[in-house]
């Protein structure tokens, strides 16, 4: 119906129309007037008459037949909804165009009426009104579809819904413009998230008052054209006349979901990593002592998960009590003059078992230089320390052994330079050569240079067909010492000596004596 032709200039009508700006008319459901009320006069006018003509009659006898037809629509939507209803069909009057709001009443006799406001709008305003609102529409819809988001209404009882343009788009239906049925969506749903989607409406159907809290779902579909799309549907389930209804938007989250898995992906395998080297991944807030770990602390100190908080508190208390100021004093340390932290500690566990324990950590600041947070991890040094411990004491045995054997101990190598050194003498050098075993672990040639300068070619001559057939070798030599003494030796290359010759070049010797004796003849000491 045009809402701009012009009716006939006589009638009631358009008498009220033109002695009244606003006005109310109560109606019935058969669209009788029963009442008139002017709310604004237009000047120097009485609209009395107007009004009473009015009274009693019917719209279709009072409105042209177009403009009657739209006007009693809208009534009886108004009556069937039980909600207000718009109506913009009414005849145009003197360039104005009039604008009809119904209302919905109950009046005391039980019979249902209906408010309708008639008011004169400049044809001008409501055009720019109009404009304005589409204008806005239209941003809001552009706005939604490039934020990948969509509003809904759904009916919960009917399962049909009505949403924005930009919801098609997420779902890829070929209807833009609604209605859907819940069916139509469930259809794209993948198979594992169906279930959930039912029980939220059954949930809805259950609902006798509005939340007052948003829900949330989250689920999957793939599109017409084949892509998986993540969805999250953020929605209010109402109620309006004991009829249950879904309000919301949905959301096209596929980009965040997809980088929640990748990154826990990364977070699942650093675990796993971390799992594996048996070490464990802490961060200390140094104001408030709050201690917050990789997931495996239990087990890597061998506790069950305290109902508190994990505090430092509660950590310094699984201390060996002779152990419990060295993290203190490492992280005072390192506060007042930057000393590294890497403290070592024992601990003990819920079966009474003495573990060493390290850590290392990094000093985070505030950006105005303030200490704030400690971050870093802690291994379990027990097994390295335990072998520490065997090895020095094999060393000691050994050392005392070696004191024992008349002559010396010693290993002989030959690196990859050509140069000679000796990374193991014991205590018997002294005694032979005048050196001491640390000297010669750098070089042999203290060693070298003892030798009488006429054996000191052939020695070197046979220590390289020793290295080239790997072959025991054996010399007696001369040596110049405190005593002039003679000494004669058998070394015999290790297997792993082998191995090294061919690789880097290097070759080992060892014995496991060496002695000295007199030279016969004359007695008298060669001079090198």
């Amino acid at each position: 119906m045009d809402a701009h032709a012009t009716p006939s200039d006589a009638g009631p009508w358009a008498d009220l129309c033109r002695v009244a700006q606003r006005f109310v008319l109560m109606l019935d459901a058969a669209t009788l007037i029963h009442s008139v009320t002017v709310l604004d006069a237009r000047q120097g006018v009485r609209p009395a008459a107007a009004s009473r003509r009015c009274m009693g009659e019917r719209l279709a006898a009072l409105l042209p037949a177009g403009h009657a037809e739209s006007l009693v629509e809208a009534v009886h939507q108004s009556l069937a909804s039980d909600l207000p209803v718009r109506c913009e069909a009414l005849p145009v009057t003197a360039g104005e165009v009039w604008v009809c709001t119904l209302s919905p009443m109950l009046c005391t006799a039980g019979d249902a009426r209906v408010c309708c406001l008639c008011e004169a709008v400049n044809s001008d305003a409501l055009t720019a009104e109009r404009s304005a609102a589409t204008v806005t529409a239209q941003r809001l819809e552009e706005g939604m579809a490039y934020a990948h988001m969509g509003w809904f209404e759904r009916d919960l009882a009917t399962e049909m819904s009505i949403g924005s343009a930009s919801l098609a788009q997420i779902y890829g239906l070929p209807n833009s413009t609604g209605p859907w049925h819940a069916d139509d969506i469930r259809a794209l749903m993948l198979p594992d998230d169906v279930e959930q989607h039912r029980r939220s409406v059954a949930n809805g159907l259950l609902t006798t008052t509005n939340d007052t809290e948003a829900r949330s779902v989250r689920y999957r579909i793939q599109r017409p054209d084949g892509e998986i799309r993540y969805l999250e549907v953020r929605y209010r389930n109402l109620v309006e006349h004991e009829r249950p209804r879904a309000s919301g938007f949905v959301l096209d989250v596929t980009e965040t979901a997809l980088a929640a898995q990748e990154f826990q992906g990364y977070r699942d395998w650093l675990e796993l990593a971390v799992e594996s080297a048996g070490i464990v991944l802490w961060e200390r807030n140094l104001r408030t002592g709050a201690l917050r770990t990789s997931p495996n602390w239990a087990r890597f100190y061998g506790l069950s998960e305290p109902d508190t908080d994990w505090t430092f508190e509660t950590f310094l208390a699984q201390l060996m009590p002779e152990d419990s100021t060295v993290l203190r004093d490492a992280q005072e340390a390192l506060l007042s003059s930057g000393k590294p932290y890497a403290p070592m500690f024992r601990v003990r566990d819920a079966k009474g078992v003495i573990r060493q324990l390290r850590s290392a950590a990094t000093l985070v600041r505030a950006e105005d230089g303030t200490p704030v947070r400690l971050v870093g991890c802690t291994w379990d040094t027990t097994a390295e320390a335990s072998a520490e411990a065997a090895r020095l004491l094999s060393d000691d045995r050994l050392s005392q052994i070696a004191r024992l054997v008349p002559g010396m101990v010693f290993q002989f190598r030959q690196r990859a330079d050509g140069q000679f050194d000796m990374p193991y003498a014991s205590e018997g050098i002294r005694q032979i050569f005048g050196a001491t075993p640390s000297e010669v672990q750098r070089s042999a040639q203290p060693v070298l240079a003892m030798i009488h300068r006429a054996d000191l070619d052939e020695v070197q001559r046979q220590l390289q067909v020793s290295a080239e057939t790997l072959q025991p070798w054996h010399r007696n030599s001369g040596c110049r010492g405190a005593r002039d003494r003679s000494a004669g030796s058998r070394v015999t290359p290790i297997l792993p000596a082998r191995q090294t010759a061919r690789s880097s070049g290097t070759g080992i010797w060892s014995t496991s004596r060496i002695g000295a004796r007199k030279r016969s003849g004359s007695g008298k000491a060669r001079r090198g």
